[in-house]
């Protein structure tokens, strides 16, 4: 049965940044096609200068050329007559993405370490599929209980996880930027998928951490429920986090799912009447309106928000290298045993049918050790330059 889902959405740069690199999509229909009858994502980039606000952008844009074009099943390699096809789907569409940004990253210093979170809700068949990496975040708001549907892919979440840290303590951590799950950073990637069914007034949030590490699920569960629309309460939500101190990007989606008889013109409010609502500044889309921030508090700097670092990316030239100063090495070491039992035994040595004199020896093995020296120093120079940021 076709899901009807009413939507809002919300977002806003923050009291603290320069640049909002936090990209959101919203489809429904016309632009959502059978069998997909919805699709929420919210993406935070990760990188700051390194352009974060790229690589959510390309998330976006590739989730917006798939589904709004109805083509995401060139990419996914599993049987759509399957009941679970769009838990593959979500995987294989992800990681797909992932290989994108990790190969855009090697085009362009500035780009090395960018990356993004992702948490997309795909509505289909009176179900919802979530796929999810980072520490955005997926609630369930039913029966006006509040949620969490994601697991927070973060160094303070897993060692509250743990046991070894408070969620007080999680907050204020110095560490509690540093994200250990991301696309982009690496060519292998871990994707978190679940599937709900999905029942009338079912109210789906997607949100950055600009809201949820600033506004508590009691006070978002309060916002949604006390405003008269869901776009009043996606603006209202906002509006708090910056009165907070608006320390990061802030961004929430918000979907309710309509009873099946409900056919009532502008159910899915908040979106265009294409049936799309995105922000990427990537994309060169304007941002949609926002409550205005407050000016930045003086001599305040945004932290940063880091990835946890992956594998290096040049790994093959460096094991290439490594290899051919083994190999070096190795023939040193050969000559250098020749030469010491020549010395020693007070004889000449005989290489290729010509006999070396044990100083002419010597002085060859000493030349041949300069040399080596400077092979690896400047191999291992261009490795500390070429994965510095990486």
């Amino acid at each position: 049965m076709t899901i009807n889902l009413q939507i809002g959405h919300a977002s806003h740069v923050g009291r603290e940044r320069e640049v909002n690199e936090d990209s959101y999509l919203a489809l429904a229909p016309p632009a959502a096609g059978s069998p997909v009858d919805a699709l929420l994502l919210v993406a935070d980039g990760v990188g700051g200068a390194n352009a974060g606000e790229v690589a959510s952008g390309i998330l976006v844009e590739s989730f917006l050329g798939w589904f709004a074009g109805n083509r995401y099943g060139e990419n996914v390699h599993y049987n759509p007559e399957h009941a679970d096809y769009f838990i593959a789907a979500l995987k294989d569409l992800l990681e797909n993405v992932n290989q994108r940004l990790y190969q855009a990253a090697a085009t362009r210093p500035e780009w090395a370490s960018m990356g993004t979170t992702a948490t997309v809700a795909l509505f289909s068949s009176d179900r919802v599929f979530i796929g999810h990496v980072g520490d955005t975040r997926a609630y369930l708001l039913r029966g006006g209980v509040l949620s969490q549907l994601t697991t927070d892919h973060s160094w303070v979440a897993e060692e509250v996880a743990a046991g070894r840290m408070t969620e007080a303590q999680a907050q204020t951590h110095p560490r509690r930027n540093v994200i250990s799950r991301v696309l982009g950073t690496s060519p292998l990637l871990r994707v978190d998928r679940q599937a709900y069914d999905v029942l009338p007034d079912d109210i789906f949030v997607l949100a950055s951490d600009g809201l949820t590490g600033l506004v508590a699920d009691t006070e978002i569960r309060a916002g949604i429920l006390g405003a008269r629309s869901l776009q009043d309460a996606c603006h209202g939500l906002v509006a708090l986090a910056n009165q907070r101190g608006g320390h990061d990007n802030i961004t929430v989606l918000l979907g309710r799912a309509l009873p099946a008889d409900s056919r009532l013109q502008g159910t899915t409010a908040g979106v265009g009447p294409d049936g799309v609502a995105v922000q990427s500044v990537y994309m060169g889309r304007a941002a949609p309106a926002a409550p205005p921030a407050a000016a930045r508090p003086a001599g305040k700097k945004p932290a940063a928000r880091t990835a946890a670092p992956g594998p290096p990316r040049n790994l093959r030239r460096v094991g290439g290298a490594l290899l051919l100063l083994v190999a070096v090495a190795a023939a040193a070491a050969a000559l250098a045993m020749g030469a010491f039992v020549a010395v020693r035994d007070g004889t000449d040595l005989t290489v290729a049918g010509q006999t070396l004199s044990t100083p002419l020896v010597t002085g060859l093995i000493a030349i041949f050790a300069v040399l080596i020296g400077f092979l690896i120093g400047y191999v291992g120079r261009q490795w500390l330059a070429e994965n510095r940021d990486t």
